[in-house]
């Protein structure tokens, strides 16, 4: 991955920048976005995740930490925010006020919707800060409200996300969680902890599954399925 870290770059890649930005970053070696308007923004956002050339690669207001690693051709989208430990590959979109927390690796060509949350601390209380952390593969489509969660120490620290995975609005993958490729989790369908998904698996909404169950391939769990 073509790696761009947020240390890399300068207040001098935004023409007048505002004070927050040149506390963080304006990564330098990423094509600079042109003046914009909130309304403007506004406007552009839906457009935007469907065509790329309408936004900006990285919006003024997102806040980008430091020790994030983008590949040149992120884009990233307004008021999003990207913690430390992030890792981005290569075309990878990230919408307006997604949250991302690490440690984190995301494949390319993901498409992570706004309000997202992805990297976030274990619902465990067993967790107490271990290095842990959630793997993305490529091309998959996490919507509005997702949340998925970094492993635990109690397993093997990682939360693995195959590639070209649909994750609908409120979908929830608990720490510790497998899931294939080409899975389907429709709207509000939920894993618990430690729970396999396999490949071509598709997940009715509202879907319930147990921790510690596997779904196997091309299942189908109709809605509302409780799987224990």
């Amino acid at each position: 991955m073509a790696a761009v870290r947020a240390a890399d770059t300068s207040a001098r890649a935004y023409p007048n920048p505002p004070r927050a930005l040149t506390r963080r970053c304006a990564l330098g070696k990423i094509r600079a976005p042109p003046a914009c308007t909130d309304s403007g923004a506004v406007q552009a956002i839906d457009a935007g995740m469907q065509d790329r050339s309408v936004l900006p690669l990285i919006h003024p207001t997102a806040v980008i930490d430091p020790a994030a690693e983008l590949d040149e051709e992120v884009e990233v989208g307004p008021y999003a925010v990207i913690g430390p430990q992030i890792q981005i590959g290569r075309g990878t979109r990230i919408g307006p006020h997604v949250v991302l927390m690490g440690p984190t690796v995301i494949g390319s060509d993901n498409r992570i919707f706004q309000f997202a949350s992805v990297g976030g601390v274990p619902q465990d209380t067993k967790f107490h800060g271990e290095e842990t952390r959630l793997v993305i593969g490529e091309r998959n489509v996490i919507r509005e409200y997702a949340t998925l969660h970094r492993g635990t120490a109690q397993d093997e620290g990682e939360t693995r996300v195959g590639s070209d995975n649909l994750f609908m609005a409120y979908t929830h993958v608990a720490h510790d969680c497998r899931i294939g490729d080409n899975v389907i989790m429709a709207n509000a369908a939920s894993l618990a902890g430690h729970v396999e998904v396999q490949d071509w698996a598709i997940l009715g909404g509202f879907t319930l599954i147990h921790q510690f169950c596997r779904v196997g391939a091309h299942s189908f769990c109709a809605m509302g399925s409780v799987v224990t």
